[in-house]
């Protein structure tokens, strides 16, 4: 499962210090289909606003069943 979710939460982000609720119930749909949020390989932004002043983010995530969710990825940001 994967989309631009729109929810920052520092599960996901290392830029962010909270876990809104929005973040939980993402988890816990997740968890109801026995996903579990993938792992970068490196710590990278996967949003760039285009609109000035707003903060780029880690909101665009990958959920794969737990049997592979240890599988890292990588996201180039120089060739998006």
């Amino acid at each position: 499962m994967g989309e631009n979710f729109n929810i920052r939460d520092a599960e996901w982000d290392p830029f962010v210090s909270s876990h809104p609720i929005t973040g939980q119930a993402l988890k816990n749909l997740a968890d109801s289909y026995s996903l579990m949020h993938s792992i970068l390989a490196l710590p990278v932004l996967t949003h760039y606003s285009g609109i000035q002043d707003h903060t780029n983010t880690v909101i665009d995530l990958i959920f794969l069943d737990m049997s592979y969710a240890q599988v890292f990825y990588c996201i180039k940001p120089d060739i998006r």
